[in-house]
């Protein structure tokens, strides 16, 4: 089955800082800083759900959806409760 496939090499700026990334190495984390990933969107989903609950807004609910699991504390701290 031939010689392994050759990967170029490319520049890649994340936050400021210059790294090596290998062109075909997709590792789907991301930078990990805007709380990507399963948990970020699960946390992001379950705030809009309980805001629009508690608040009937839409606007509301893409405030607390982008605080995410911080809303879900307060939200647990204030009602005592994550799912009414």
């Amino acid at each position: 089955m031939g010689e392994p496939e050759e990967r170029s090499a490319e520049r890649h700026v994340r936050h400021g800082v210059e790294e090596a990334k290998t062109v075909g190495d997709n590792d789907k984390k991301g930078c990990g800083c805007c709380g990507g990933g399963i948990f970020g969107s699960i946390g992001a989903v379950l705030a809009a759900l309980l805001s629009w609950g508690v608040n009937h807004s839409i606007l509301w609910a893409l405030v607390h959806a982008f605080f995410s699991w911080f809303y879900l504390i307060y939200h647990w701290i204030k009602y005592g409760t994550i799912m009414p």
